[in-house]
């Protein structure tokens, strides 16, 4: 449809109906959403929209960090520098695609992270610090977690934080981790 769409300069349809391909749950297999984001992205060119073809290409290169369309999304954004929060979300994506390492390398340049509690900066801290647990890196895993809990204390998160630190702790420290799992419990 998005073809036919597209080949009749209907550009704004086409782009719709790709989008809906793009959210999450409606289906499960990335290699589809990639591919409708990297369409969006050839649609919004075609239809002279700059900003919405970098959108389109920002968020396939931060939603779908493994695929072909990726890279071939990273290639078209140039030397150009990613916005803070695509950056965030691809170490999310990395991190929950079991990448814990790959994440913590985007998050450990500077920048996002040094202006906490900002939102964005306290996802990138929980995603730093859950990405160290799962290297086993538990002494700067409880770093990075008890800063975030210290200075994100509102943060939606805070349980799966608390629960992270407490694993964490139990290596370095069992006392601790009894009191943060205690604290887990009592939110």
């Amino acid at each position: 449809l998005s073809r036919v769409l597209g080949q009749q300069r209907e550009f704004a349809r086409a782009i719709t109906a790709l989008a809906s391909l793009t959210e999450p749950g409606v289906v499960d297999e990335g290699d589809v959403r990639a591919s409708a984001w990297l369409g969006i992205a050839d649609l919004s060119r075609r239809a002279g929209l700059p900003s919405d073809e970098r959108r389109a290409l920002l968020a396939l290169w931060a939603s779908e960090p493994l695929s072909h369309e990726a890279t071939q999304a990273r290639a078209r954004l140039g030397r150009a520098p990613i916005p803070e929060r695509w950056t965030v979300l691809r170490a999310e994506t990395l991190a929950s695609l079991g990448r814990s390492s790959e994440a913590r390398r985007l998050l450990e340049r500077p920048g996002v992270r040094s202006r906490l509690p900002d939102p964005l900066a306290c996802r990138a801290q929980l995603v730093l610090g859950t990405a160290l647990r799962r290297e086993r890196r538990n002494e700067q895993a409880v770093e990075a977690l008890t800063a975030y809990l210290e200075l994100c204390p509102a943060d939606p998160a805070l349980p799966r934080a608390l629960f992270t630190l407490a694993a964490a702790q139990t290596s370095q420290n069992p006392t601790s981790a009894l009191e943060t799992y205690g604290r887990l419990a009592k939110d």
